[in-house]
């Protein structure tokens, strides 16, 4: 990325910071930081603010930003760069939005949505959202892409559920991102990991069976 076109800082913490000052600035962040992905907004002078940290090819992003829309396209995606990547949102502040595979899911402060670099989607964003991204390869959880594919674009609503215990967890991990970068913290990449596959495997168990949430815990 052009040192120019944003003003980036990276602690003795792991931690990378980097605000923008306009639309395009915020777009070539999103490109160099995450991957290609087409980005829209009302707003030409966009004040985005992004946390960055990883471990491991696991990724967690806090982003701060105006209203705006993201978008994978088929086009983007035959490029072939990150296309075997899950990502999750959790809402943090404001409200949001994900679209995939003809589904759409309404995000509010706590809420989770996952889906596939791998296919088209769509985010959107509330004017002062603040979203928090996870992203990591497929092949990090044992559930198949089939399988997967039946809970992209869909709520996880932050009160019911191991959601419950999963965005508290990750809400708190956004204020602690430099534990990344600490010895300890060599186990937190595959932990977190662990945590999303075992909400996304209880989902599917309770699609499949019907049994109770307090059922499949014990």
């Amino acid at each position: 990325m052009n040192p120019s076109a944003a003003t980036p800082e990276t602690t003795d913490t792991g931690v990378r910071t980097t605000v923008t000052r306009t639309l395009e600035e915020y777009a070539d962040l999103v490109r160099h930081s995450v991957m290609p992905l087409a980005v829209t907004s009302k707003h030409r002078q966009f004040a985005g603010r992004m946390r960055t940290a990883g471990r491991g090819r696991v990724f967690c992003f806090e982003v701060t930003a105006p209203e705006h829309s993201i978008e994978r396209t088929p086009e983007l995606i035959e490029e072939g760069t990150g296309n075997d990547f899950y990502k999750l949102s959790l809402m943090l502040d404001g409200e949001g939005m994900v679209l995939q595979d003809s589904r759409e899911a309404v995000l509010r402060k706590g809420d989770i949505a996952i889906y596939d670099t791998s296919r088209p989607y769509s985010l959107l964003s509330s004017e002062g959202a603040r979203t928090a991204i996870v992203m990591f390869p497929r092949e990090f959880i044992s559930l198949s892409p089939e399988a997967v594919g039946q809970l992209t674009a869909v709520r996880f609503d932050r009160s019911r559920g191991l959601a419950a215990s999963v965005s508290p967890f990750m809400t708190q991990l956004m204020v602690q991102l430099e534990q990344f970068a600490m010895p300890s913290g060599s186990r937190l990449p595959y932990n977190i990991v662990d945590l999303l596959g075992t909400m996304l495997a209880s989902e599917l168990a309770l699609r499949q069976t019907g049994a109770p949430a307090n059922a499949l815990l014990r």
